[in-house]
């Protein structure tokens, strides 16, 4: 990580921001809460620096994670490849996580625009799930059972729109087929983590995430 400081002359109250070098940039915290408490932060002592999204145990709807902000810039058709490193604690009923990419967010996941992600519920079943706006794939089983606190490497590859790749440590798990993507689709990185209720503090971790694509 890296601590940028910047002061003109004498400073009552400076402003130290943090970068984590392993996560983009312009990726922005996401989180909603009632009374209870959300954690988005890095985590303390741990080589080259890891992001936690973790939910609170307060009985509510919550969420907590990061993307750019619903500034969707990356557009869906230009060979995108998004790769993360993540581990998830355990989710119970009621709660999921997202990695990968979505159009501007919505808190009811299954109606957000456009998404390709990795998705994973109670059972802790990884799966797919593509979005073109007009064609939608839900719940496809990638046959891989997430054990908790294990890193992953979740991969996404959108060099073909009409034919998605998912891949889990560099094995391919899932090919989704249909999508009809234009270059007018514009796509942001996602990590999230949800509940509807329940006092579950289900969480999901980065290590590292990169997006590529070619811009012209």
């Amino acid at each position: 990580a890296e601590a940028r400081v910047y002061s003109v002359g004498t400073e009552d109250s400076p402003t130290v921001t943090l970068y984590i070098d392993t996560l983009p940039e312009g990726l922005a915290p996401r989180s909603s809460r009632v009374v209870g408490s959300v954690l988005i932060n890095q985590v303390a002592n741990t080589a080259n620096g890891e992001a936690t999204f973790t939910l609170g145990a307060t009985n509510e709807a919550q969420y907590a994670g990061a993307d750019f902000g619903d500034q969707v810039i990356i557009p869906a058709t230009r060979g995108v490849l998004f790769e993360a490193l993540v581990k998830f604690a355990t989710h119970a009923a009621a709660e999921r996580s997202v990695v990968g990419l979505m159009s501007a967010y919505n808190a009811t996941l299954d109606s957000t625009t456009n998404n390709v992600w990795f998705r994973i519920d109670a059972s802790m079943a990884l799966t797919a799930e593509v979005d073109d706006d007009t064609t939608n794939t839900d719940d496809s089983d990638c046959a891989t059972t997430i054990v908790a606190g294990t890193y992953y490497l979740l991969k996404i590859d959108m060099t073909d729109t009409g034919a998605i790749e998912f891949y889990v440590n560099d094995d391919l798990v899932k090919t989704i087929s249909g999508a009809a993507f234009a270059v007018t689709h514009l796509l942001q990185p996602v990590i999230l983590t949800q509940k509807d209720s329940g006092t579950g503090v289900p969480s999901t971790t980065c290590d590292w995430m990169r997006v590529a694509y070619h811009r012209n």
